[in-house]
């Protein structure tokens, strides 16, 4: 098993200050742990949100291109 940090949590004091925050873990099984440290969600997200955000930044370099074209 793999211990995998699912979030956070911070309790508060009688004042209202939060106190040190503490991380919140997971046991994953190994089999579900890429070499990177990731599960295959981890993964799986962080492919799909690579590609909007690689669809989006070629879509404003040709708006820049565009732009300065028709400036000229």
């Amino acid at each position: 098993m793999a211990l995998v940090q699912i979030g956070i949590k911070a309790l508060r004091a009688p004042s209202g200050e939060f106190l040190e925050s503490v991380p919140i873990f997971a046991e994953i099984p190994k089999e579900r742990i890429t070499p990177e440290g990731l599960t295959k969600t981890e993964d799986k997200t962080i492919d799909d949100i690579s590609r909007i955000m690689a669809q989006k930044f070629k879509q404003y370099i040709d708006g820049v291109k565009a732009a300065e074209k028709n400036r000229r």
